[in-house]
């Protein structure tokens, strides 16, 4: 991409954008507190949503409202980097198809929704110490 000034720009793409809108999640909370986080990704299309930190909280859940044309996978990630599925029971990954809500078993430190298709919902993180 080029400037006014005719030269090539060095702000580049990332590929995350390509795939749709990059959601970040907004808190719910009205305080900050060491306790307890509640953070919300109000999802639009097929999203990119942004990961959240929860590496002090030992207890986490997810809350999904809205229709749910397409599966979204909860994934979760220590390194910030690479994620992989989250488990409903250490057993099986944490895909939902219904609203409802689910129980994340694993403590990782960072999680986030994946979307791979058009999906619009609403997706409520809940995570205590």
């Amino acid at each position: 991409m080029k400037s006014k000034t005719g030269r090539k720009s060095s702000k580049q793409t990332s590929p995350a954008s390509k795939a749709g809108p990059f959601v970040e999640p907004k808190s719910l909370s009205s305080y900050t507190d060491r306790f307890f986080a509640s953070y919300c990704w109000d999802v639009l299309s097929r999203s990119t949503c942004k990961a959240i930190e929860v590496r002090s909280y030992s207890n986490c859940s997810i809350q999904v409202s809205g229709p749910i044309t397409h599966p979204i996978t909860i994934t979760g990630s220590n390194d910030g980097v690479s994620f992989y599925a989250v488990t409903r029971d250490n057993k099986s990954p944490l895909v939902i198809h219904n609203p409802g809500i689910y129980a994340i078993f694993e403590n990782v430190r960072y999680l986030k929704p994946d979307i791979s298709e058009n999906t619009d919902c609403s997706i409520t993180l809940f995570a205590t110490v």
